[in-house]
C-alpha cells in the first residue's frame, strides 16, 4: 500500500471543504431571511411643467422584506424601481406609501413586504417662477514667477433659475465649484461643473460653464532719460531739478515689449504742497502708466532737489 502524502491529504481537505460549503450555500438559500433596507429608486412620471414640489421629491424609499435566500440575492444585485405617475396624486399634497404595498408586490412576488420607509411622501407643489442670475466663477489659481493672470473668463455670465417663488428670491447669484490650479504656465480652458442647490426643488436650465484663463510671461524692461514734468509750480517762481530725467525699470509682458516706449509714461513732481521755507526736496511719481505693467521703479530714487530760480 502507497503512503497517504501531503499533498492527498490537502487535496482530500479542500473537496471535503467544497461538500460543506456546498451544502451550507444551499442551506442557507433556502432559509427565509429578513432585509430592513433594501433601496428601491423612484420614478416621477407626468409631472406638471408648470408647477415645482414644494418639498424635494425623494429619490428612493426603502423596504423591508422577507424572502428566501435565492430572492434575496436577486433583490439586491438587480435595480429595483417604482413609477409614481403624477395623474394618480394630482389632488393629493402627500402620499402614503402603504399605497406603494401593491405594485411593489408585482415586481417582488412570493416575498413579504413588511414595511416602507419612509411612510410618506409630500407631494404639494407651487406656481414655478423663473428668473436670471450671475454666475459667479470659484477659483483658486495662481501663475508660475515671471507669469501673470490676464483673465479669466466663463461663458455664459448667467443662467436661469427656476422653482417657487419664496426660494428664488432669496438666490442673487449662483457659483461655480472650484477650479484650482498653481504655478500655470500656459492658458487653461474647460468646463466646470456649477455648485449644487442647497434649496432640493430649485432647478438650473445649465449644470456648467466653459472657462477660460489666459496666462502670459512678464520680462524685465529699462527705459532711459525720462523727463520729469513740474506741475502746480506757483507762478512766478521757477526751480532747478536734480536729476531732471529718470530710468525707469518695470515688467511688461512679452507681447508688449516692442511696442511700449519713454512716450507711455509721464514722471510728475508735484509742488503743491511743497513748503518753500523748509523743503529741499520735491517727491515725483509716474501718472497715466500703461495698465498691463508691474513693479515699476523709478531710478536712482523717487525724488529730486530743486533750487528755487530767481
Amino acid at each position: 500500500m502507497k503512503p497517504i502524502t501531503a499533498v492527498t491529504d490537502r487535496g482530500v481537505l479542500i473537496i471535503c471543504m467544497a461538500i460543506s460549503f456546498m451544502l451550507w450555500l444551499g442551506s442557507t438559500l433556502s432559509e427565509t431571511h429578513i432585509s430592513r433596507r433594501l433601496p428601491v429608486e423612484l420614478q416621477y412620471i407626468n409631472l406638471p411643467t408648470d408647477l415645482v414640489p414644494v418639498q424635494a421629491l425623494p429619490k428612493q424609499v426603502f423596504i423591508g422584506i422577507e424572502a428566501n435566500g435565492v430572492d434575496m440575492l436577486r433583490y439586491n444585485w438587480r435595480k429595483n424601481q417604482l413609477a409614481i405617475n403624477y395623474d394618480d396624486y394630482r389632488n393629493s399634497t402627500k402620499i402614503s406609501t402603504d399605497k406603494f404595498q401593491l405594485l411593489l408586490s408585482e415586481q417582488f412576488s412570493n416575498t413579504k413586504i413588511l414595511d416602507i420607509s419612509p411612510d410618506t411622501i409630500l407631494f404639494g407643489f407651487q406656481k414655478r417662477y423663473t428668473k436670471k442670475v450671475p454666475i459667479q466663477m470659484t477659483a483658486d489659481i495662481s501663475p508660475a514667477t515671471r507669469f501673470t493672470i490676464q483673465t479669466v473668463a466663463i461663458r455664459p455670465d448667467s443662467l436661469e433659475i427656476s422653482g417657487i417663488k419664496s426660494a428664488i428670491d432669496t438666490i442673487q447669484a449662483w457659483k461655480t465649484q472650484t477650479l484650482s490650479a498653481r504655478d500655470l504656465t500656459e492658458n487653461l480652458v474647460g468646463k466646470l461643473p456649477l455648485e449644487n442647490s442647497a434649496i432640493g426643488t430649485i432647478q438650473t436650465n445649465i449644470r456648467e460653464v466653459d472657462y477660460e484663463v489666459l496666462v502670459e510671461e512678464y520680462t524685465e524692461k529699462r527705459l532711459e532719460h525720462i523727463p520729469i514734468t513740474i506741475q502746480n509750480l506757483p507762478v512766478p517762481k521757477s526751480v532747478f531739478l536734480y536729476p531732471s530725467q529718470v530710468s525707469l525699470q518695470f515688467q511688461v509682458p512679452v507681447s508688449k515689449f516692442d511696442d511700449i516706449n519713454a512716450d507711455n509714461f509721464q514722471i510728475v513732481a508735484d509742488f503743491k504742497d511743497i513748503n518753500w521755507k523748509m523743503d529741499k526736496t520735491v517727491p515725483f511719481h509716474a501718472v497715466n502708466n500703461p495698465p498691463y505693467i508691474k513693479n515699476l521703479k523709478i531710478i536712482p530714487r523717487s525724488y529730486a532737489e530743486f533750487i528755487l530760480m530767481k
